[in-house]
């Protein structure tokens, strides 16, 4: 099992942040995205949310101080667990501390396991805030990664737009030893051979959207937007230089992902 921790600072305050508001049982304030905020669920509350229907994850308010998330996908691979554990400091700041740790259940379709040991920090209210931390991100020898261990940090907000629009944010920066795969190909262009080799990482992205919750039933809400990973490679060994050698990584040393999300959840 791997650790990490969000360390959180404190962030100058905005008399936006400063100032409660009417939406604290509405606005589902303990979650961005997917990043929890040091804003605990009560004591028996608990909440159901999906991502593209193919993820699904039960966070549960064991006391109004410690709450568990349990999720996976349709076919619980992987699965993934976040107790924590919140400390209210005043009406404006919090304290929380947790664990995400990833688990395969088939490593044959997903061969990754990490874990997060983190702490954060989050200033503001229910409405509008924003969250510093960092922790300890590690990963396990296995079919993707090299064992090993990260500093990484994170930053998230929520802003209230209107009655029912908020934008949210959450983002990341961690590294990973990558192990990548090499294939050899003669000069014909037929493939003779593979090999491995590793790689260090700089992983740089998060999830940004919008969150709408409904007028009718305020318990729910969707929430639409884009994920974003910007990766930063090691240069290539010079063996894999050559045009017989086919490898992930491209020429530049840099690659960059954007996937939309969509996202549902129901406070209980």
């Amino acid at each position: 099992m791997k650790k990490l921790i969000l360390i959180l600072v404190l962030f100058s305050a905005l008399k936006p942040f400063a100032q409660n508001t009417d939406s604290v049982k509405t606005n589902h304030s303990n979650r961005y995205l997917f990043a929890p905020s040091a804003f605990s669920l009560e004591k028996r509350e608990y909440r159901y949310s999906t991502y593209f229907f193919m993820v699904h994850d039960v966070q549960y308010g064991f006391s109004d101080y410690f709450n568990l998330t349990i999720g996976g996908s349709i076919i619980l691979n992987p699965i993934y667990i976040m107790p924590s554990f919140s400390y209210k400091i005043n009406n404006k700041s919090a304290l929380i501390i947790g664990d995400l740790f990833i688990y395969p259940i088939f490593e044959d379709l997903f061969p990754f396991n990490g874990n997060l040991l983190y702490g954060m920090y989050t200033y503001g209210n229910t409405d509008n805030n924003i969250s510093i931390g960092g922790g300890l991100w590690s990963t396990m020898e296995n079919d993707m990664t090299k064992r090993g261990n990260s500093p990484a940090v994170a930053i998230s907000g929520i802003a209230k737009m209107s009655t029912n629009w908020y934008f949210v944010t959450e983002n990341y920066g961690f590294k990973m030893t990558i192990k990548e795969q090499a294939n050899y190909y003669n000069n014909f262009n037929e493939y003779i051979y593979k090999e491995y080799f590793e790689n260090n990482s700089l992983f740089i992205g998060g999830l940004s959207g919008f969150r709408l919750i409904s007028k009718r039933k305020p318990n729910n809400y969707w929430q639409f937007g884009l994920i974003y990973i910007l990766s930063f490679f090691d240069d290539l060994p010079s063996k894999y230089d050559s045009p017989n050698w086919e490898v992930f990584i491209e020429d530049d040393n840099f690659e960059v992902y954007l996937i939309p999300i969509l996202t549902f959840s129901h406070k209980f």
